[in-house]
């Protein structure tokens, strides 16, 4: 069963287990791809604008948007995801 989309914060996703590696399956911290995600704007020379981030199955599927405020186009935003 699928528990439905929603908004949700850092500090709920950091806390979900993650979930037991099998086989065929391998899974990361959502706090390695937080930290791999952060480390990486700002080691490319982007300014952090907004993070968000919503889940859903209880916290074990998770995704975040990171927003940039200093591109050079001023009609548009850059905006990081996974």
């Amino acid at each position: 069963m699928r528990i439905a989309d929603y908004k949700s914060t850092k500090e709920y996703i950091l806390a979900t287990e993650v979930p037991t590696r099998t086989r065929t399956y391998k899974p990361i911290s959502h706090q390695q791809l937080i930290d791999l995600t952060l480390d990486s704007i700002q080691k490319s020379g982007f300014t952090l604008e907004k993070e968000l981030y919503s889940s859903y199955n209880h916290g074990n599927m998770a995704n975040g948007r990171y927003t940039i405020s200093n591109v050079a186009d001023s009609e548009m935003q850059l905006q990081i995801g996974w």
